[in-house]
């Protein structure tokens, strides 16, 4: 795999955009290595990076003010603390962050159609809208949550997964439910000298450190390597995200008490239906429906539609249909 890095030295202006690195990750027999070669003032000669890697700092004119910006040529070793059996070897080379529209000669195209397309699969891909797909940071028209899981997705789920070299007491693994990633008031293996201190602590942004971690740059910084700016988008998102939406979330034991009482009773058991209308208690926590109103559930329809029929259900917000 190869990959360029481009830097604008004016932010905001493409073409004062200069090439820097051109880093090579290489798959063998018996694993990956990584490689970087360093531009310099040549546009057509790129010189290897030496294995302990390299600093170099950069003017960047930014809004009418110059700053200092260090740009970090990765070690060898560093290659390697990413790209791990675990992650994949190759960081983004998955479905979901494929599953997307790109620029093409003849117009946007899915990303993994127009790969289908040219015979990069062994087998046609069709259905590409069932596929997982990670989400813009802005894309308003996708929920918080699953934004700020797709953020995880792409930036930290090399590490933060079971199978790690290292593994953490949470995981960004998409497929997980929210409540399987142990983010949630989770524990820490440090807690930075404060016990209030959680993984993602609700409504209370200045005890979650995973929101203190990709909000700083040094020791603590996250993502740890091959990053020295911090990424103010993704930060606005996941304190919007604990202020704003996770102190509305309700657990499934929350949804009971809420509806019902007591969670011991009969009719407050995950698979009852107290109101009667086909849908168990949990499915209505799942839906959002009230579960003592047999009018209000959730339904499939079927419906006229350009050229025959069309199937159609409400698809709600951080839940998996098939």
């Amino acid at each position: 795999w190869i990959k360029h890095f481009d830097l604008e030295l004016t932010n905001g202006v493409a073409v004062s955009a200069r090439r820097l690195e051109t880093r090579f990750l290489v798959r063998t027999e018996d694993g990956v290595y990584g490689v970087t070669y360093r531009w310099g003032s040549s546009l057509t000669n790129a010189m290897l990076v030496k294995s302990e890697g390299l600093n170099e700092d950069f003017e960047i004119h930014d809004g009418g003010a110059v700053r200092e910006q260090t740009w970090h040529y990765p070690a060898r070793s560093e290659c390697l603390a990413c790209h791990s059996q675990a992650a994949g070897y190759s960081l983004g080379f998955n479905t979901a962050q494929f599953n997307r529209d790109v620029r093409c000669p003849d117009g946007p195209q899915n990303q993994i159609r127009h790969l289908s397309d040219l015979g990069y699969f062994k087998t046609s891909v069709s259905g590409v809208h069932t596929l997982p797909a990670l989400a813009h940071p802005t894309n308003a028209a996708v929920s918080l949550e699953h934004r700020v899981r797709s953020y995880l997705a792409a930036n930290c789920v090399h590490c933060h997964q079971p199978e790690a070299l290292c593994p953490t007491p949470w995981n960004a693994v998409l497929t997980n439910s929210l409540a399987d990633t142990r983010m949630i008031n989770g524990a820490l293996w440090n807690n930075l000298g404060d016990s209030e201190n959680r993984v993602i602590k609700t409504g209370d942004p200045d005890h979650s450190v995973l929101l203190k971690r990709i909000s700083t740059r040094g020791a603590l910084q996250m993502p740890p390597l091959c990053t020295t700016v911090v990424d103010t988008q993704g930060v606005a998102l996941f304190a919007a995200w604990i202020t704003n939406d996770l102190p509305r979330r309700q657990s499934f034991g929350d949804w009971q008490l809420a509806h019902f009482g007591p969670t011991s009773t009969a009719e407050a058991a995950p698979e009852a239906d107290p109101d009667g209308d086909g849908s168990s208690n949990y499915l209505e926590y799942l839906t959002g429906t009230d579960p003592q109103r047999g009018a209000d559930a959730w339904k499939i329809a079927i419906r006229n539609a350009s050229g025959g029929m069309q199937i159609w259900f409400q698809q709600i917000a951080n839940r998996g249909f098939e």
